[in-house]
């Protein structure tokens, strides 16, 4: 049996692939996870999201005018959709700044694991997943900003998605040598004993002359 978990220090910055014995004690850890914030899509002179409140005992909405949004239906996607009564939407005072809609219907959508994700996200404001959160430039970011800077990932080279994926694996490929090649030369340095300023003169020595 396998599954993914992170590390065995509990914590998100990577995952690993466990089986056996170490499953079983993995399933016995709490990770401490930070996910990504993405800043919440708004129009100016609307209500945010955030003031309508949630109730989970009714699991519906209040609005900024007190009115109930209930629940209507989930979509394909995974969201809970919870719309307001259009009679009291039609005569309500604030209904500029909330909905433009011909129906006078507000609609708020709720992912089905937005609990889960609430919870997740109050680590990303905790001392340690400050930390965790900001291990994301060194690796995730890092790894897309060389693609986009060094290896034409600025803009799309080909049309039609299998032409730009072959495009991506090209420059996925092209990173793992470097990084490759980059191990190598640390591994043939620990090996050879050689101090660092000698070993980098020598290196580029080497480079120049073709190896």
């Amino acid at each position: 049996m396998r599954t993914f978990f992170s590390d065995t220090a509990g914590r998100c910055s990577g995952c690993w692939l466990l089986h056996g014995s170490d499953l079983q004690r993995a399933r016995g850890a709490r990770p401490l996870c930070a996910i990504g914030y993405r800043r919440p899509n708004h129009k100016q002179g609307y209500f945010y999201k955030r003031q309508f409140t949630y109730d989970a005992e009714r699991d519906g909405y209040l609005c900024p005018n007190n009115q109930f949004l209930s629940y209507s239906t989930t979509n394909r996607a995974g969201y809970r959709e919870y719309k307001s009564d259009p009679q009291q939407c039609r005569e309500c005072p604030l209904r500029d700044q909330c909905t433009r809609s011909r129906n006078h219907v507000k609609v708020v959508v709720r992912h089905v694991w937005e609990d889960a994700k609430e919870r997740i996200n109050q680590n990303r404001l905790t001392p340690e997943g400050k930390r965790i959160y900001a291990r994301r430039k060194e690796t995730v970011e890092r790894s897309f900003a060389d693609a986009k800077e060094l290896h034409g990932h600025r803009y799309a080279r080909f049309r039609g998605l299998r032409k730009v994926m072959k495009q991506c694996l090209l420059a996925a490929a092209c990173q793992n040598m470097k990084k490759i090649a980059r191990l190598l030369a640390i591994l043939l340095r620990l090996q050879s004993g050689i101090r660092r300023g000698t070993w980098l003169r020598g290196w580029k020595w080497s480079c120049s002359d073709g190896f």
